[in-house]
């Protein structure tokens, strides 16, 4: 494990945990095959009781041949639209449920929000491959929105604020 390199440059600072299924830290090696995606929103998304696709979440990927992993990170917003917002998310790779990358979120308060960063290191492979994140609510008591401000600069509890676009990034280490 050690320091990664952009375009000859080292990387001083990772947050987070690298390949989770065998232990912590940062892998050695290149960054290469770089790509980084916003996706523009223009309305919410809404929670629903079976699993859905979160938009800008999803991306196809080609790992530069001879490296050793593949970095994928998204970052999205959630809103709570009941008193008790309940989420359920998880990773997948080419359709299949990432082990160990599965979580429930719960929100307390009407309205709260959360900005949620995923982020996982995987052994790379050959040819192209899908990857996205999925989500579901609890039952249709719990409700919940992505990708939408509410409460903004001062607004009331069900006032809806600007669009939060998704940040999806990838890459190889070689």
């Amino acid at each position: 494990m050690g320091n990664l390199a952009l375009n000859g440059q080292t990387v001083l600072e990772q947050v987070g945990t690298a390949k989770p299924t065998v232990g912590s830290g940062w892998p050695s090696g290149t960054i290469c095959g770089f790509e980084r995606y916003i996706t523009p929103i223009t309305s919410h998304q809404s929670s629903t009781t079976t699993y859905q696709t979160i938009t800008g979440t999803q991306i196809d990927y080609t790992p530069v041949t001879g490296s050793t992993y593949v970095y994928y990170s998204t970052s999205f917003l959630m809103t709570g639209e009941d008193n008790s917002a309940l989420g359920h998310f998880k990773l997948l790779l080419d359709y299949n449920t990432v082990n160990g990358a599965e979580f429930t979120i719960r929100q307390g308060v009407y309205w709260a929000g959360n900005l949620i960063y995923l982020e996982w290191i995987f052994d790379s492979w050959s040819g192209p491959k899908n990857i996205l994140c999925e989500c579901r609510e609890y039952n249709a008591s719990y409700t919940f929105r992505l990708h939408q401000n509410v409460n903004w600069d001062g607004a009331s509890d069900s006032a809806t604020g600007p669009y939060k676009s998704p940040v999806t990034k990838i890459y190889s280490i070689m």
